[in-house]
């Protein structure tokens, strides 16, 4: 059992899953994942999309400034979704992070603890 509220962590995963949707390219493929170990969860949003720099990658839960990348079919976001989501993980007790390469795609990994 997932040490965790639920409804934060499934608004974590929302938003996950619908930033894969738009900075993935057309035709783009993505994989939902999750492992179980003895004391924790890992769950994984992984795309083929646009990526992200190392220095996009680290200011990503920086409280300001806020910076926004319009997604590949011009959608806008606040720039505040995956801070939420971090500060949400972090409440419960976890860890999210991300990985990432331009031109390849992002990998977010959402580690919970289990009791």
């Amino acid at each position: 059992m997932l040490d965790s509220d639920r409804n934060q962590i499934g608004i974590v995963l929302q938003n996950v899953v619908n930033n894969a949707i738009k900075y993935s390219r057309p035709g783009g493929r993505g994989t939902i994942g999750s492992l179980r170990r003895q004391d924790r969860v890992d769950v994984w949003v992984q795309d083929e999309g646009v990526g992200m720099t190392a220095g996009q990658v680290s200011a990503l839960f920086l409280p300001e400034p806020r910076v926004t990348h319009p997604g590949t079919a011009g959608e806008k976001g606040s720039g505040l979704g995956l801070l939420v989501c971090h500060d949400f993980v972090e409440r419960n007790g976890g860890h999210l992070s991300v990985s990432s390469e331009p031109g390849k795609g992002t990998r977010l990994t959402v580690t919970l603890h289990t009791s």
